[in-house]
């Protein structure tokens, strides 16, 4: 058991910085959740909410009020790659090139030195050389046909695997080599998979909502206040790099899965997901996480923020000390990592738990 005086003055440091949070943000609606240490895998995490689901004089959200994840996806979708690389089905290094559709032309990085080709590695750390979107894109929706019709003119000006740059059509793309791989019609159908093999109950984070579900969705808010549009015009094509819908309580199964605290199947993933494959001043890059420095002492923390056109949400962790936090907003003018980061630097600074 923990010592419940420091626990409730944890747990009441975590709740007003929500709040404030909230409350100078200019937030609809807001959840988060935080594991102590000693308390992931569990279903006992606290919970903080604050605003309405769908604005003024609505319910608030809850445990089961859905939301859009955002690029929190491509942590799902990077660990997608790592599992088909511990299968022995590609590598890392594997190029883009040799598992891309029949007829399709990946740019490659090309001097009298020599040829440079992306590979999934590269697509997975954001250092692929590819813009973060395409330009001009149709609001009628984007489709694979679409992105590769891009990227065969499109001209690299960097070698792959020595830059750093923010891509959601990297994991765009990364996404649609996967589902060629398994020859599967979507997105979708890989994510069931995902789920599948780990074993993760997560009945709640899934590509397209069910009648039941879209009756628990919370409206998503541009940054004007205004009710924004519900799809990103880069789906499905993109599907992998953001369009996950969840829960709060689904999240936090994630979270626990990437603090080892789950016994899945997948858990001999986590090293692969979580080290380290790119550095530079300014990045440390995992397989779709991020290190981070933590702002009161030399650690760091593993984080993944996510934006849509209304919604907004962060995935942190510090897996030495078993912390973690999750957060959803229906608020595409919020940036909920820098609530996130603080929560986490208060848990890190409380007193650690007996197991």
């Amino acid at each position: 058991m923990g010592n419940t005086v420091s626990d409730s003055k944890v747990k009441a440091a975590l709740a007003a910085t929500v709040e404030l949070y909230y409350r100078t943000n200019k937030i609809v609606g807001i959840i988060a959740g935080a594991f102590p240490a000693g308390t992931a895998g569990t279903s006992n995490y606290w919970l903080f909410a604050e605003g309405t689901m769908r604005g003024p004089n609505s319910t608030p959200p809850d445990r089961k009020t859905m939301w859009q994840l955002g690029s929190v996806t491509k942590t799902f979708t990077a660990t997608l790659l790592a599992g088909a690389a511990s299968e022995g089905r590609l590598a890392l290094d594997t190029t883009v090139q040799s598992l891309a559709p029949s007829g399709a032309v990946i740019p490659a990085y090309s001097t009298y030195q020599g040829t440079t080709e992306i590979r999934l590695l590269d697509l997975a750390t954001h250092t692929a050389g590819l813009p973060q979107d395409p330009p001009n894109v149709p609001a009628g929706g984007y489709t694979p046909s679409d992105m590769y019709r891009y990227l065969r003119g499109y001209a690299l000006a960097v070698r792959p695997g020595e830059g750093w740059n923010y891509s959601n059509l990297g994991y765009g793309l990364l996404s649609n080599v996967l589902v060629n791989l398994d020859d599967l019609k979507g997105y979708g159908a890989l994510f069931d998979e995902l789920k599948r093999k780990g074993k993760f109950e997560l009945p709640d984070t899934v590509l397209d909502p069910k009648p039941e579900q879209r009756t628990r969705l919370a409206w998503g808010y541009d940054a004007t206040g205004a009710r924004a549009p519900w799809r990103t015009v880069t789906w499905p094509a993109f599907d992998g790099s953001g369009a996950l819908y969840s829960t709060i309580d689904d999240a936090m199964v994630w979270l626990s899965y990437n603090l080892g605290a789950l016994s899945s199947p997948l858990d001999p993933l986590l090293p692969v997901i979580q080290a380290v494959y790119f550095k530079d001043r300014q990045n440390v890059m995992a397989l779709g996480w991020q290190y981070y420095p933590l702002a009161a002492e030399p650690g760091m923390y593993l984080g993944k923020g996510g934006l849509t056109n209304g919604f907004s949400s962060f995935v942190g962790l510090v897996r030495e000390q078993g912390v973690g936090v999750a957060i959803l907003c229906n608020s595409s003018a919020a940036w909920p990592q820098t609530l996130g980061a603080e929560m986490l630097q208060i848990l890190t600074q409380a007193p650690l738990r007996d197991k």
